[in-house]
C-alpha cells in the first residue's frame, strides 16, 4: 500500500470526530444512488455487516468477499483495504465507507 494511502487512512481512522460523518455521508450518497447501484453486492455487504455487527464468531473478513462480483470492486477493495484492516490500521466504517465510494464510482462510470 502506498504512503499517501497510509497516511490517508490512518489520519481518518484517527479522528473521532470525522467518523460518524463519514458514515453518514456515505449512508447519504448510498441512499441517492442505491436504486442505481450493483444491489446483489450491497445486500451481501449489508449482510455480513450484520453477522459482524452481532459479534458472530464466523464473521471473518474473508467472508466479506466471498461472492460473486463480476464489477471487480471487491477484488479491489480487498487488495487495497484487507490487509490494514487485519493489521488494526483501519475499522470497519473505514472499510464500509470505501466500498460505498466504490460502488458508486462504478455505477457513475457505467450508468451515467
Amino acid at each position: 500500500m502506498s504512503a499517501v494511502m497510509r497516511e490517508h487512512l490512518a489520519s481518518l481512522n484517527t479522528c473521532r470526530l470525522i467518523r460518524p460523518v463519514v458514515v453518514a455521508a456515505g449512508a447519504g450518497l448510498l441512499w441517492k444512488y442505491l436504486p442505481k447501484m450493483t444491489e446483489e453486492l450491497w445486500y451481501h455487504a449489508l449482510q455480513f455487516l450484520e453477522r459482524y455487527r452481532t459479534n458472530n464468531p464466523s464473521s471473518d473478513i474473508d467472508d466479506l468477499y466471498q461472492f460473486a462480483d463480476s464489477t471487480g470492486i471487491l477484488d479491489q477493495h480487498k487488495q487495497m483495504l484487507c490487509k490494514p484492516f487485519t493489521e488494526n490500521q483501519v475499522d470497519m466504517k473505514i472499510m464500509y465507507y470505501e466500498l460505498i465510494k466504490m460502488l458508486i464510482d462504478y455505477e457513475r462510470r457505467n450508468n451515467p
